[in-house]
């Protein structure tokens, strides 16, 4: 037994450890500095450039959040554009820490390598017409050309929405979100397909006249959207997890960016919790106590980001993504 033991620790230098198991996400990016997040540009609202070159809208401000959490730091983030048809080979292959954009959970893509986090937006895929075309609801759009980006739940919908029904769409198939909009908008297509935020967000940024696009009323499909990780390291998941959980519990429980001080001096437990005075959650997750007071003072609770960014642009109601004690869908777990 003891030459087996030996002859096991002569070997142990030569063992190989697996890619990214000698030093956890986590670690890497708190040494680095900086969290790598994976984005598109989806229009104001969603995610874009702006005129000094900064990211903006509600998918940057929560690659920002994270960074206020895990470093210390909400502008250090490198943002890294990718496309729909390699972001999560993108991933896999470690060019960035967290995918965040608009993904859609399907299982197919979950059991792929790939880590989904919580729900943080509701949607569902519609279509966007020229008003003078004469449509108004999806019956119209029989034997149409529909403009759709290739290599999405989009394009899959209306493949198999044709299978099954007497549609007869021609779907045009383009390999950027921006390629897509620019031939629908030069009337190559009699309709453009894809989740209605991004219809919203792309309208307003890129139509000739935006009062000139309207949507059908019916939806296609269901996009529950939410960020990636990959699925090789638990802990960063539970961060990120965890990160998007404390937006939505801040404002289940009213605390804001703009009531941090006040609500540090609260004298309920589960605010206490959430902002680090109480508890060990940070603990848990390899995290200080503070982490989710600078999530919120960086990025405002959940209600705050969606108002700042598709409220402001799309003058969007929240509807189905507003609190579920509000009628809506969106929900945190308790943070115990």
């Amino acid at each position: 037994m003891i030459r087996v033991l030996v002859a096991l620790l002569a070997l142990l230098p030569f063992v190989t450890i697996p890619n990214g198991a000698s030093a956890s996400t986590l670690e890497r990016v708190q040494e680095d500095g900086v969290v790598r997040c994976g984005v598109r540009e989806l229009g104001p609202a969603l995610s874009y450039i702006d005129e000094q070159g900064k990211w903006g809208g509600f998918y940057p401000d929560i690659c920002r959040g994270i960074a206020a959490a895990v470093i210390g730091d909400e502008e250090g983030v490198e943002f890294v554009v990718t496309g729909s048809d390699d972001r999560f080979n993108d991933l896999k292959e470690d060019r960035y820490d967290v995918l965040v954009e608009s993904t859609t959970w399907t299982l197919s893509r979950d059991t792929n390598g790939l880590t989904y986090m919580p729900l943080y937006l509701f949607d569902g895929q519609g279509f966007l017409y020229f008003k003078p075309s004469g449509i108004k609801t999806m019956a119209d759009l029989n034997n149409k050309r529909i403009c759709v980006e290739g290599h999405t739940t989009s394009e899959i919908n209306l493949i198999d929405h044709n299978r099954t029904n007497t549609t007869n769409w021609d779907i045009r198939k383009f390999s950027t979100m921006e390629g897509t909009f620019s031939a629908f908008f030069d009337h190559q297509c009699d309709a453009i397909s894809t989740d209605v935020l991004v219809l919203a967000s792309f309208r307003q940024a890129l139509a000739p006249d935006p009062d000139q696009y309207a949507f059908v009323p019916e939806r296609l499909s269901k996009e529950p959207l939410s960020a990636v990780v990959r699925d090789d390291d638990a802990q960063w998941a539970d961060v990120i997890r965890w990160i998007v959980n404390a937006l939505i519990n801040a404002e289940e429980l009213g605390v804001t960016s703009k009531n941090l001080v006040e609500m540090s001096n609260s004298k309920s437990p589960e605010i206490n919790r959430l902002l680090g005075s109480e508890g060990d959650l940070g603990k848990k997750l390899g995290l200080d106590p503070r982490w989710a007071e600078r999530v919120i003072r960086s990025t405002g609770n959940y209600g705050e980001l969606f108002e700042r960014t598709l409220g402001k642009h799309l003058k969007l109601e929240r509807g189905i993504n507003d609190l579920w004690t509000k009628g809506g869908l969106i929900w945190s777990p308790p943070m115990h």
